[in-house]
């Protein structure tokens, strides 16, 4: 698939995941991860939908940066909507699964 060709990983994330797995708080990353890629998979998903190019997706310690390869004059609506859809997905995923860690990143 051509979106997953574009997933590229910080090297300073695996720094990090090393730093807590060390430090026994590995299930704590991994928990921390899983809710980042729920929360950025709404945001793909509707620029996917919207037929945005996306160029690459950056997956950082504590977040993600998604790089776009497109014209800056694009819809208001459509960028208002990419927008809100991470933390709409993110609060979807927490209404099946409740997990402390979830609240952390909508706050």
């Amino acid at each position: 698939m051509k979106i997953i060709s574009k997933i590229r990983i910080h090297f300073v994330s695996y720094i990090v995941a090393i730093i807590f797995f060390l430090m026994g708080y590995f299930k704590i990353y991994i928990s921390f991860m899983i809710i980042l890629f729920i929360h950025e998979l709404g945001h793909i998903l509707t620029s996917l939908y919207f037929k945005w190019k996306i160029d690459k997706i950056i997956i950082l310690p504590f977040g993600c940066l998604i790089k776009y390869n497109e014209l800056i004059n694009r819809p208001i609506i459509e960028e208002f909507i990419i927008s809100i859809m991470g933390i709409i997905f993110q609060i979807l995923f927490s209404l099946n699964i409740n997990i402390y860690y979830n609240l952390i990143i909508i706050i």
